[in-house]
């Protein structure tokens, strides 16, 4: 998913910030883990707006090395019969950005963020899930991380956290606009000002998710009913926690968790830059990439 509008990070592309050794963008890394785990097809969801940029820095660059396709998320693509305010700008938000690709997959497939890190052994445990289902499936999948490794130093984020039952399936996504750690606690700031205290080794969603192709009317169908109570709205989004969130209350499919200790990291605000590079550059120091993604 690369069609953001990156409001904190001063509306410029960060999905397309060059932070690697040899100037790659972040979702780069996480196609070469997925690629050398099993998966071989890429679809990216974008906007029109950068259609040329995208395809010129990303397309044209990984075109020798995957199945590379892509589709838009743009505001205007609602159901038939949906109106909205003409002052709204940004699209509907990331359950919006996996319906944009459902005409382009019809296998078991991993959605992720274009601006996060989730290293190698995530998607090993994605692929090792999803290898296994058919495409019928209504068993979808999650990789969880710990809350405390997911946290920006310079404000706050969003996350999706995480409840479940004794045998490790989610029953709740509880997706906090805004949470931040302040000195030794992290804390949840509520809609009335108020702020509560949330445990750092709290599972979390941070948008790596399993699905089949099933998944794609049941977002639809809900989707569909978020818009018709918020379509007036200029800035509610329908988040993909959100969505999954609602699919499991309605009994349509269940959501297995899969623990994973790697470290998050991510370019949420444009301070987070040079953090990222310097973790990428240690992680090649120390050969878990090489210099050059993709060769000379």
């Amino acid at each position: 998913m690369a069609a953001g509008m990156a409001s904190r990070y001063g509306g410029d592309l960060k999905q397309l910030d060059a932070v690697g050794t040899a100037g790659e963008t972040i979702m780069e890394y996480s196609i070469y883990d997925a690629l050398r785990t099993g998966f071989d097809d890429v679809v990216f969801v974008i906007r029109r707006s950068f259609e040329k940029q995208f395809c010129k820095l990303i397309i044209n660059r990984l075109k020798k090395h995957v199945n590379v396709d892509y589709v838009f998320q743009e505001l205007d693509m609602v159901p038939e019969g949906i109106t909205y305010s003409p002052d709204r700008q940004k699209p509907w938000g990331a359950a919006q950005a996996v319906l944009a690709a459902r005409n382009k997959i019809q296998v078991p497939f991993a959605v992720i963020n274009a601006d996060d890190f989730y290293g190698h052994n995530a998607f090993k445990i994605m692929w090792d899930y999803l290898s296994v289902q058919t495409g019928i499936s209504t068993s979808f999948a999650m990789v969880g991380y710990e809350l405390q490794k997911t946290l920006s130093d310079y404000g706050t984020v969003s996350r999706g956290i995480c409840r479940l039952t004794a045998n490790g399936y989610l029953t709740e996504v509880d997706e906090q606009p805004r949470v931040e750690r302040i000195e030794n606690s992290i804390v949840s700031y509520t809609g009335e000002g108020e702020s509560v205290t949330i445990d750092g080794t709290t599972k979390v969603s941070m948008n790596f998710w399993g699905f089949t192709a099933v998944v794609f009317n049941l977002i639809g169908n809900h989707f569909h009913q978020f818009l018709l109570n918020h379509s007036r709205e200029l800035k509610s989004e329908y988040t993909l926690p959100t969505a999954v969130d609602h699919i499991m209350k309605a009994g349509e499919a269940t959501v297995k968790l899969l623990p994973c200790n790697e470290q998050w990291f991510g370019v949420t605000y444009k301070k987070d830059k040079p953090a990222v590079m310097q973790n990428l550059r240690n992680l090649t120091i120390n050969g878990k990439y090489p210099e050059r993604l993709w060769g000379s």
